[in-house]
């Protein structure tokens, strides 16, 4: 199977790798699990605290509270699963990814929390995401290298996909 891959010009991951990324996975399901049950039960409290001690300029905050510390946990927990081990390609991807999404959101929600408006906050979301998805894979050079590869010419001015 993986000649007839690597004759298609698809390479596949190594069996230590397919072991790692199991491991990665299992890393961000209890990740997710253990930010849902903590936003879920320890968040209406710290929503409460925060309402209590900050009264009328609680604002949109006390509401986002749960997703706050759901997102914000998944974040942390991923964040520290990416640096204290040299992670192989594929884990790096998925522990990158969720990690992105985790920020992205925490971002999102604490941006709508401060009532700016929808695009903002969405727009921000987005640039955290790329930032550290990035910087989990090693930085923009790959990504940097990757789309101007792919490319075509109109005329004698070429196109590529970083440039789009």
């Amino acid at each position: 199977m993986r000649r007839v891959a690597a004759d298609l010009g698809i390479v596949l991951p190594e069996t230590p790798d397919l072991a790692v990324g199991l491991a990665a996975i299992a890393i961000i399901a209890g990740a997710m699990t253990l930010g849902w049950a903590v936003g879920r039960w320890v968040g209406p409290y710290l929503a409460a605290f925060w309402e209590k001690h900050a009264g009328p300029h609680a604002g949109g905050l006390v509401t986002r509270m749960c997703a706050l510390v759901r997102y914000g946990l998944v974040w942390l927990v991923l964040a520290i699963s990416l640096s204290i081990h040299p992670w192989p390609p594929l884990a790096l991807l998925l522990l990158g990814f969720f990690a992105a999404l985790a920020a992205a959101l925490t971002i999102r929600s604490l941006a709508r929390a401060i009532q700016l408006p929808r695009w903002v906050a969405w727009l921000l979301a987005g640039f955290l995401f790329i930032a550290i998805l990035a910087d989990a894979v090693g930085g923009l050079g790959p990504v940097r290298s990757e789309l101007d590869r792919l490319a075509f010419s109109i005329g004698r001015r070429p196109v590529s996909l970083l440039i789009l």
